[in-house]
């Protein structure tokens, strides 16, 4: 989907502590990113345009109807929070882990004095704080022209965000792991990509499922960021039942198990997998 010139080189982080190394190299992929016109596209537009098209559809109310949660501004920012981190995040940084490691510049950076987990947090920041910035505004623009979201407890939702934005980011180590060139990028992210729209009960409420596998997705790293999203923006239950501030935290908690439980198993695996050199 998008595609990031595999020549293009960040320059070595200058000597220094950590936060001058993260620093230098993520100003180096912001620098990378924005001489990319679809790289540019997937990680800035195309989450806010796909929610303002399904918003001004009316099909957001009728999922809403079958699924309240916060309402349908609230159903508008979960979808939002879904494509951000499946397009900001994830597509974009494979895609750019991919180029980055065919061209050997992931291999120079191992040589130096970075750490693994600096190259690693650089190479993720950019795509996540647009992420993040996307939500931001767009729930501001939302709150203007509808019903504003209740924002019971934005800390429950910055955090849901924060761990989704990691989950999806290991994810996308991962799948470069698998990825041989920056053009198959396309073809391996689907998968994945298309499980998180049917995983999220956005688009396919939770009410309409078997309960078996209902059960199966509030286990999975989709699901429960909707949920906490669902209840720290919406202030309610993803079944419409309203929260009060301290109901948000005792609602919030397994959520919050499942995100923070698959930070840790998928990082333990792009320790483990992850490929700094190209594939032979």
């Amino acid at each position: 989907m998008t595609t990031l010139s595999p020549t293009a080189t960040p320059a070595r982080p200058a000597s220094g502590g950590t936060g001058r190394r993260l620093l230098a190299l993520a100003r180096a992929e912001v620098t990378l990113l924005s001489r990319n016109t679809v790289a540019v596209f997937y990680a800035v537009a195309a989450a806010p345009l796909v929610v303002f098209a399904l918003g001004t559809s009316g099909l957001m109310d009728d999922i809403a109807s079958a699924a309240p949660g916060g309402g349908t501004t609230t159903l508008l920012i979960a979808l939002l929070v879904l494509m951000g981190m499946s397009m900001s995040v994830y597509i974009n940084l494979t895609t750019a882990v991919v180029a980055r490691r065919e061209a050997l510049v992931l291999k120079r950076l191992r040589t130096g004095e970075t750490r693994a987990w600096e190259i690693l947090a650089a190479l993720a920041l950019p795509n996540v704080l647009i992420f993040l910035l996307q939500v931001v505004l767009v729930t501001a623009a939302l709150s203007a022209v509808m019903d504003a979201p209740a924002l019971t407890n934005p800390l429950v939702a910055l955090l849901g965000m924060l761990l989704g934005g990691a989950v999806f980011a290991e994810l996308a180590y991962l799948t470069g792991a698998r990825t041989r060139t920056v053009e198959s990028a396309q073809l391996t992210t689907m998968p994945l990509f298309l499980l998180g729209f049917f995983a999220s009960g956005l688009l396919i409420p939770m009410p309409m499922l078997p309960d078996a596998v209902g059960t199966v997705l509030r286990y999975l790293p989709v699901y429960p960021v909707m949920e906490l999203v669902t209840i720290g923006i919406g202030g309610a239950t993803i079944e419409g039942d309203p929260l009060t501030l301290a109901e948000t935290f005792t609602a919030a908690a397994q959520p919050l198990a499942v995100m923070a439980a698959w930070a840790l198993v998928l990082g333990y695996a792009v320790v483990k997998y992850m490929r700094w050199e190209p594939r032979r």
